[in-house]
């Protein structure tokens, strides 16, 4: 009725605008934990829902989609002094929500790229890397539309290496969003920092080990995660 009200004739415009309207009336999943995922990170998360493309480069840890349940709680084992135990739990079942969309019937591409740091920070002891970098080989073997690139210490300074980042991209018309997240949360951009992003991710795409080696570099650090 408001379609006609407005004279909107074109058809393909009435279909998609109609099914906006009935997502929009649909609950994320996110939504049922409440107070938890508030504010940017929940802009976060659902952005993060609805990309096709998800570009993300990582300075300190493993990117929150790939991480294992065991590597996620050590990282909130190390917040515990400014985050409750119950809060600290229900980040780490977030996070393994939010990995469900990888394997689902329509899950987006995913490239990551990680400086070789990440890979030597034994979060939760060396037996919880060893597992951590062991799937994260094992995925980016098995899954087609999961890129993993590792961009080695030999590498000189780029611009953007010192900040971690994530890159969304959305089926068009759709601009794409950057999304950069630090001890208050995460903030994102559009437009023109969108593009700067890009420039930097593809820069940085060009820098690291291929995907193969990259691969061969995540299994080799693992067997060398031995018990101190």
């Amino acid at each position: 009725d408001l379609l006609d009200a407005l004279e909107v004739t074109s058809q393909e415009i009435r279909a998609e605008l109609t099914q906006l309207a009935r997502e929009s009336k649909q609950r994320g999943w996110w939504n049922r934990y409440g107070q938890t995922i508030t504010g940017p990170y929940a802009s976060f998360i659902s952005f993060e829902h609805e990309a096709s493309v998800l570009l993300c480069y990582e300075t300190l840890v493993v990117n929150g989609l790939l991480q294992t349940e065991a590597y996620a709680r050590a990282l909130n084992d190390r917040a515990t002094s400014i985050q409750a135990s119950g809060d600290a739990d229900r980040q780490v079942q977030i996070k393994l929500t939010r990995q469900q969309r990888l394997t689902s019937e329509n899950p987006p591409e995913l490239w990551i790229i990680l400086d070789e740091a990440v890979l030597r920070r034994p979060f939760g002891g060396p037996s919880v890397m060893r597992e951590q970098l062991q799937y994260l080989a094992a995925t980016a073997d098995e899954l087609p539309h999961v890129s993993i690139q590792v961009l080695p210490h030999r590498q000189a300074i780029f611009p953007g290496m010192i900040a971690s980042f994530t890159l969304m991209e959305f089926p068009g018309p759709d601009t794409s969003i950057v999304f950069s997240e630090g001890l208050t949360g995460a903030v994102h951009g559009e437009s023109e920092e969108a593009v700067r992003c890009t420039i930097i991710f593809n820069e940085l795409r060009a820098a690291a080990l291929s995907k193969r080696d990259s691969i061969k570099m995540l299994r080799g650090a693992a067997q060398v995660m031995v018990e101190q």
